[in-house]
């Protein structure tokens, strides 16, 4: 799985990589120290995350922002989003689920439950997409 981890704590992203290491899922991170930052990332298109991780506190531009900016994107086919904060705060997680595409607000640390559980959302989001494709393409034969 590939994670774009946007959190702008250096000791926090060694500590997501141990977390997924210890959960026994071999990931690909990349990370980000802020929104302004992984939309640059995004946007280069090298970087294709199945998954980003969020955080809501971050110099320059925050999980917000990021949320605002983020859904301008083209809409299909984009990764699951969870937000993983401190912030436990309805002021923060209320707006931020508002976005269809984020599927998830997870309290930091991260933990293998929650590893878990952003597993299980993406392989659910990855088979209704397949299955919308399935469809889609079905439909195109029969017209």
């Amino acid at each position: 799985m590939r994670i774009l981890l946007i959190e702008d704590d250096e000791a926090f992203h060694y500590l997501c990589q141990m977390a997924f290491k210890r959960a026994g899922e071999a990931v690909d991170l990349t990370t980000a120290f802020d929104g302004l930052e992984a939309l640059a990332i995004l946007r280069d298109g090298e970087t294709k995350p199945d998954v980003i991780l969020v955080d809501i506190n971050m110099p320059r531009m925050n999980g917000h922002e990021f949320l605002q900016e983020y859904s301008q994107t083209d809409p299909g086919n984009l990764p699951v989003v969870a937000m993983l904060t401190s912030s436990e705060d309805p002021r923060d997680r209320d707006p931020a689920m508002r976005y269809p595409f984020v599927k998830d607000y997870l309290v930091k640390p991260l933990t293998g439950d929650h590893i878990q559980h952003i597993k299980q959302i993406h392989e659910a989001v990855r088979a209704s997409t397949v299955q919308v494709l399935g469809e889609g393409r079905l439909e195109e034969r029969q017209s």
